[in-house]
């Protein structure tokens, strides 16, 4: 990994940032008023995304490497089940995380500031939760995964002008 570093996430609210090359912890990032369910690392910026439970939906907080919190944002009605960044090529494009909901939606921040910048959806995955996913090395695909073993292929727009997601394969059942 380009910065040597495992997040684990746990039940006391916290986040430890390890270093692999050492084996060793580095800090705690505190902040959560839940235990830590989801978290993700940017192979690009080596910023951390964070996600806990807050009352029926999720709180997401963005933390530089160094434990500094960047952002926060908060869903009222829906659960992250899992977050993933995007890897383009810093100074050539904005990096954006991704987080897969429980109602089949996949949730469009900004890596600056949390923004909601888009929902990816389309009525025949709704309703089935989004429990993986992850981008492409290039950031032009984003591959989801549902609780039912559907798998759904999304490509950017400049990749090949689709909007909505082309490809499904169930792979249980």
């Amino acid at each position: 990994k380009a910065y040597s570093i495992f997040v684990s996430a746990s039940e006391d609210k916290t986040c430890i940032i390890w270093d692999l090359n050492k084996l060793s912890y580095v800090r705690s990032i505190e902040g959560h008023t839940q235990s830590v369910d989801v978290v993700a690392i940017s192979s690009t910026s080596g910023d951390i995304a964070s996600a806990c439970r807050h009352g029926l939906g999720s709180c997401l907080k963005l933390h530089t490497i160094n434990g500094e919190e960047v952002a926060s944002y908060t869903s009222q009605d829906h659960v992250i089940n899992c977050l993933a960044f995007s890897t383009a090529p810093e100074g050539q494009s904005i990096n954006v995380v991704a987080g897969g909901l429980d109602n089949g939606v996949i949730r469009i921040w900004s890596t600056i500031d949390l923004r909601h910048l888009r929902d990816l959806q389309t009525e025949n995955l709704m309703l089935r939760p989004v429990i993986s996913i992850t981008f492409t090395f290039d950031s032009q695909r984003l591959y989801s995964s549902l609780s039912d073993g559907t798998v759904a292929l999304w490509e950017s727009p400049t990749s090949n002008k689709h909007l909505l997601p082309h490809k499904f394969v169930a792979f249980l059942g």
